[in-house]
């Protein structure tokens, strides 16, 4: 049995084609078979086209999802409520083509591959009408896919595979669910896999827009760095170092320009660099790091005093810790030496009381 999941979101006017699309195809190669469409309570109410279509086929099944989001999550979600022998992955915006799906079961049927991707990147594929922006985008980012796993595959980022079930039981406790690319993840925790490609050319979408975008890249590069460092420290300090690393950077720049160019004493160049700084890192902690407890309206202003209060010590430990290593090393050194510290007394303190989360 095959179980085809399709995740969706505002794909209204897309699921009956792709249902009908996917009926006939595999109704015609005698393929028993499950659409189970995810949908994340899409405000088109996708899933409320699903479920009626549900009800006239008992090959299509819709799981409505309240309060959680991600493409990622959402295929998992599929997979777990799926019966299937063989698990499909396709999207809803008819950008891959059905008519691959029977090749690609044959192929696991032949018993020397555990996964088969559609690939845009080998020959015969092809990434359609895609603008050279997208194209540069997409080569970098399954250049850095290579950071995270030990395959070869012409197209890691690809939405459109089927697998054997086999190689989700054994790893679905593994996979992170966050971001876009669940086959990224998939291939990031098991690298026994035997994988095939075969080629498909990605197709104009019908109905609806592009969910691509920069929380899409921003998801992608979190979904990085977690499996490259995750198993040391935890994702959020990562992000807040990362800010913190900037936060650094203008705080030297300041400091240069006020105590080389301006000619202040370092002292007061010092201090200045500080608070600037404590403002930047509060905005993108804000923006990023702390995304899931977001401060806004009121909670911003006050969580700025808040979390100016709480800085005081790290900045006086900043400080403290400059001041005293200026008589022993070179002033950048220093410099350096004491916003690492206070850094990290921020951290710890502002991810309890400021953002209020529970440490990765």
């Amino acid at each position: 049995m095959l179980s085809i999941v399709v995740p969706t979101f505002n794909e209204r006017n897309n699921i009956p084609i792709l249902a009908d699309k996917l009926k006939s195809i595999l109704e015609s190669h005698r393929c028993d078979y499950e659409i189970i469409f995810v949908d994340d309570n899409s405000p088109d109410h996708t899933w409320e086209l699903a479920r009626e279509m549900s009800l006239a086929d008992e090959h299509i099944r819709i799981i409505r999802r309240v309060g959680r989001k991600g493409l990622s999550s959402a295929v998992i979600e599929g997979f777990l409520a799926s019966k299937g022998d063989y698990l499909a992955v396709i999207d809803a915006d008819l950008q891959h083509d059905p008519e691959q799906i029977p090749q690609m079961v044959n192929e696991l049927d032949k018993g020397d591959c555990d996964l088969v991707i559609a690939s845009r990147y080998i020959d015969n594929g092809s990434v359609g009408d895609w603008n050279k922006l997208r194209i540069l985008i997409s080569e970098i980012a399954t250049s850095m896919s290579q950071l995270v796993m030990k395959y070869r595959s012409t197209d890691p980022m690809s939405g459109f595979f089927i697998l054997k079930r086999d190689v989700i039981d054994r790893n679905i406790e593994k996979l992170s669910g966050k971001g876009f690319k669940i086959l990224l993840d998939i291939m990031s925790v098991d690298d026994t896999l035997q994988i095939k490609e075969i080629p498909y050319t990605f197709s104009t979408r019908l109905h609806g827009e592009s969910k691509l975008g920069n929380d899409v890249i921003v998801q992608y590069m979190e979904f990085l760095l977690e499996r490259t460092f995750g198993k040391y420290v935890g994702i959020q300090y990562i992000k807040y170092m990362i800010v913190g690393s900037l936060g650094a950077l203008l705080h030297f720049s300041l400091l240069s320009f006020f105590y080389k160019t301006l000619e202040h004493t370092y002292s007061k160049s010092l201090m200045a660099a500080i608070l600037i700084a404590i403002l930047f890192n509060y905005s993108f902690n804000n923006l990023w790091t702390f995304r899931s407890h977001r401060l806004k309206n009121l909670s911003l202003v006050t969580g700025y005093f808040k979390y100016n209060l709480l800085c005081v010590v790290g900045a006086l430990a900043n400080y403290s810790v400059s001041m005293y290593l200026l008589g022993y090393v070179d002033w950048v050194l220093a410099s350096f030496i004491g916003a690492f510290v206070g850094a990290n007394w921020n951290y710890l303190t502002n991810s309890i009381y400021t953002w209020k989360t529970k440490h990765e």
